[in-house]
């Protein structure tokens, strides 16, 4: 979504603030426009309340349709620590044995049949992908060792660390200070917003569904369609 302040409303000296001042090139505050909108985003306008078609895959006004599919979880992995000295940022011992007791939870998890409140559930991991950084890939290939039924993916550079929108309520004095450029949100922002919309969304779209459907109707209608009907120059003949 945009950038957003923050959830809660801040009391009006500490907005005032934190407000950027008229000298910020890119934001007036007597523009007709929020602070939100004049750092491009690609994402929906932000709302307070849930959006249900928040990954474009819920099931069409008026469609009729019901929600299907399984449930997606995703996990989050952090890399270990990592050389703040060395240029590449790799990981240090320390990091690696993380990585490797990472992999041996997410492993041990793996193991035999979970119970919760919902029930009985078997915990198969479908892939792991890493981003491009070293540090991140080190991380992910330790975690591999450990889980080797689980499909490697190709690294997605997608997913490397950046600024997709503003800390908050430190994003103004960032900007201020130059600790974070308003390009470099028009930048990195989108990238990460790609990375969200291709990993994070519901197992079926139920608009392409919907439209599948439909053509299978149409396809199975057109098979099974009767013969036309004799014209007349073709009854007289014979």
């Amino acid at each position: 979504g945009r950038l957003a302040w923050c959830e809660q409303e801040a009391p009006a000296a500490k907005k005032e603030r934190d407000r950027p001042s008229k000298k910020d090139k890119f934001w007036d505050p007597s523009m007709d426009l929020s602070y939100d909108e004049a750092i491009l985003s690609p994402g929906m306008p932000w709302k307070r309340e849930w959006v249900a078609d928040w990954d474009g895959r819920h099931p069409a006004a008026g469609s009729g349709m019901k929600c299907q599919g399984r449930i997606r979880h995703i996990l989050l992995i952090r890399h270990g620590q990592y050389d703040l000295v060395d240029k590449d940022h790799g990981l240090t011992p320390l990091g690696f044995e993380q990585a490797a007791l990472t992999g041996r939870r997410l492993a041990a998890h793996g193991e035999g049949v979970k119970k919760d409140a919902y029930g009985e559930l078997k915990i198969r991991y479908s892939k792991l992908v890493s981003s491009t950084v070293l540090r991140a890939r080190q991380t992910a290939d330790v975690i591999a060792e450990e889980l080797p039924a689980v499909p490697r993916e190709a690294d997605d550079a997608l997913l490397a660390e950046g600024w997709p929108v503003l800390p908050m309520p430190q994003g103004v004095a960032f900007l201020r200070d130059g600790k974070v450029l308003p390009a470099t949100l028009i930048e990195e922002g989108p990238r990460i917003e790609a990375a969200f919309r291709k990993y994070f969304h519901r197992d079926v779209d139920h608009k392409r569904l919907a439209l599948s459907g439909a053509k299978d109707k149409i396809e199975l209608s057109d098979a099974y369609a009767p013969p036309p009907a004799p014209s007349a120059a073709s009854s007289a003949g014979g």
